[in-house]
C-alpha cells in the first residue's frame, strides 16, 4: 500500500508548494483508484440504484387510457448498464391499442406489445449523479383496464428479470446493482353501471306491407361517465315464412344528448333483415338519463293469417362498448294484421225454402299505403245453399 508524507505548506518555497500541490493530486489519484479496486475485488457497487413505478391517472373509468411510468434513479458516479425491467402487470391491465412508448432510458430492447400485460426491457443506460443529483431516467406507455378494482403492480427487489418473471437490475463497472425495496403501483377501476336499451314501433299496429318506424333508446345510467359505443346490430324477426326487413326509404336518423354525446351512424338498407349502428358516444348527465334515439322504418311484407306479432329483440350485451358493460336484454312487439277487409250479407236476409236471396261480398283493401291485387277467390257455401 503506497504511503503519503505531507508537510506544512507554511515552510515550503514556491518550488516547495507546488511539488505538495502535486502530491495531493498524487493521492487523490490513489484514492480513486483503491476505491476502484476494492469495488472490483469485493463485487460490490459503490453507488445505490432505486426504480419505482406509477400510473396517471390513478383511478379510470372502464376502457379508458392511463399513462403508465416506470422511472429509474442512480447514485453511482458512473453511468448504469445494462439495464433490464420487466414488469407483469395482473391480467386484468393491458397495454393499450396504441402503446405511445417514451423511452427516455434508452432500453436497446423494448417489448410492450398492445392487448399484452407486461413490459420487457433490455439494454438501457442510466446517467450518473452530478454533484448531488442522483441520475434519473423514465420509460413510459399507455395502459388500459375495463373490470372494476384496484390492480396491483409489483417490481420486486433483488430480482434478475426474465420475459416471464418481474425485476430490475443493472451493472456499475460490470458489478450487478439491484433495487433493494420492492416497488407497487395500483390502477383503479371505477365501477361503472351497464347502458340500458328500450324498442318500440309507431304505429305498433300495422297493416302487412305497410311501413312502420322502430325506435330504439340507448341510455346511459352513469351521471359522471360517457359510454363510447362499438357496435348494435339488430337482426329483425323472422316469424315462420315471414320476414321483417328495412322498408324503402329506410329514413333513419340519431339524436343524442347529454355531455360528450356523439351520434355515430346508423346503417340501414332497403330490404335487408338487419341494420347496425357504429361509432357512437353515450353522453352523460346529472339525471343518469342522457341517451341516443335511433329511428328506422321498417315493414313486413307477407303475413300467415289474418294476425302476427313479431317480437324484435336484443340479447343481453347487445350494445357493444368500449367500457365493457353488458347491456340488459330488451325487446319491442308490432302486431300485423292482413290488409284485406271482406263483408258478406244477403237480401233478404229469410227466405223460404227453393226462394232466392242475393249475396253480396264485399272486398277492401285496409292498407294506406300498398295496392291490393286479389289473385283468386274461393268461397265454399254450406251444402244446404
Amino acid at each position: 500500500m503506497p504511503s503519503l508524507l505531507l508537510y506544512s505548506p507554511g515552510n515550503f518555497s514556491q518550488g516547495g508548494i507546488q511539488m505538495f500541490r502535486m502530491a495531493c493530486s498524487q493521492a487523490r489519484a490513489v484514492v480513486r483508484a483503491v476505491a476502484v479496486f476494492l469495488t472490483l475485488v469485493a463485487g460490490t457497487a459503490a453507488g445505490t440504484t432505486t426504480i419505482n413505478h406509477q400510473y396517471a391517472p390513478a383511478t379510470i373509468n372502464p376502457g379508458d387510457i392511463s399513462r403508465y411510468t416506470i422511472t429509474i434513479g442512480n447514485s453511482a458516479t458512473v453511468p448504469l448498464l445494462n439495464a433490464a425491467v420487466t414488469v407483469i402487470f395482473p391480467v386484468q391491465t393491458t397495454i393499450a391499442a396504441t402503446p405511445n412508448v417514451s423511452n427516455g432510458c434508452s432500453f436497446a430492447g423494448v417489448t410492450a406489445t398492445a392487448g399484452d400485460n407486461k413490459v420487457v426491457l433490455t439494454g438501457g443506460t442510466i446517467a450518473q449523479r452530478v454533484g448531488v443529483t442522483d441520475g434519473q431516467c423514465s420509460f413510459q406507455v399507455d395502459v388500459t383496464a375495463t373490470a372494476p378494482g384496484n390492480w396491483v403492480a409489483t417490481i420486486p427487489a433483488n430480482t434478475t428479470p426474465d420475459p416471464l418473471t418481474s425485476g430490475y437490475r443493472a451493472e456499475e463497472n460490470s458489478v450487478a446493482i439491484f433495487n433493494t425495496t420492492p416497488a407497487n403501483a395500483t390502477l383503479s377501476v371505477a365501477t361503472l353501471n351497464p347502458p340500458t336499451g328500450a324498442k318500440s314501433f309507431s304505429p305498433s299496429s300495422v297493416r302487412a306491407g305497410d311501413a312502420t318506424t322502430l325506435q330504439i333508446v340507448l341510455t346511459n345510467p352513469n351521471t359522471g361517465a360517457s359510454i363510447p359505443l362499438t357496435v348494435l346490430t339488430d337482426n329483425l324477426p323472422l316469424l315462420g315464412v315471414n320476414q321483417m326487413t328495412v322498408a324503402n326509404p329506410a329514413n333513419t336518423s340519431v339524436s343524442c344528448n347529454g355531455s360528450g354525446a356523439v351520434p355515430g351512424s346508423l346503417s340501414a338498407t332497403p330490404g335487408a333483415a338487419s341494420f347496425s349502428y357504429t361509432g357512437g358516444t353515450l353522453g352523460y348527465n346529472a339525471g343518469g338519463n342522457a341517451s341516443c334515439t335511433l329511428t328506422v322504418r321498417v315493414v313486413v311484407p307477407g303475413l300467415s293469417g289474418t294476425s302476427q306479432v313479431f317480437t324484435n329483440s336484443l340479447t343481453s350485451g347487445a350494445i357493444g362498448n368500449t367500457r365493457a358493460l353488458t347491456s340488459p336484454a330488451f325487446s319491442g312487439n308490432l302486431t300485423v294484421q292482413t290488409p284485406i277487409g271482406m263483408g258478406k250479407s244477403f237480401s233478404p236476409t229469410t227466405v223460404s225454402s227453393g226462394q232466392a236471396s242475393l249475396m253480396t261480398l264485399t272486398l277492401s283493401n285496409l292498407s294506406t299505403s300498398n295496392p291490393l291485387t286479389i289473385t283468386s277467390f274461393t268461397d265454399a257455401m254450406p251444402a244446404a245453399l
